[in-house]
């Protein structure tokens, strides 16, 4: 009798805790974001006064042995490289030019990050 009511008290217990910790994730959840396609990230529709993070996950544009500054005419076709993602094919590069374009409302900045090899 006491062992029945011990399980039963231990399988109240665990539900209890469960059911709390599902509650916590659906409320902390971040919200859904946007993705860069064709490396550029849409944030006309996004909330800026939230001030919150937006991570740049998505499809960028990938630039090897080429730095941005120049023209952009002039420059080949660019690669798209998921970020985030396996960048290890690409170590034997000698320079990695990143590129991704921000639209947000009434403007559109261009980012470039660039990596020199070591």
């Amino acid at each position: 009798m006491k062992t029945k009511h011990f399980a039963l008290i231990l399988v109240a217990f665990l539900t209890a805790i469960t059911g709390i910790r599902l509650v916590w994730i659906a409320v902390m959840a971040p919200p859904s974001h946007p993705y860069a396609i064709q490396g550029a990230l849409d944030l006309t529709k996004w909330d800026l006064s939230s001030n919150r993070a937006i991570p740049l996950n998505g499809e960028w544009d990938f630039y090897p042995y080429a730095l941005y500054m120049q023209d952009p005419g002039k420059l080949a076709r660019p690669d798209l490289l998921r970020v985030p993602g396996n960048w290890q094919p690409l170590k034997q590069l000698y320079g990695q030019g990143l590129r991704i374009v921000i639209k947000w409302a009434g403007a559109s900045d261009s980012y470039l990050f660039f990596r020199k090899a070591l």
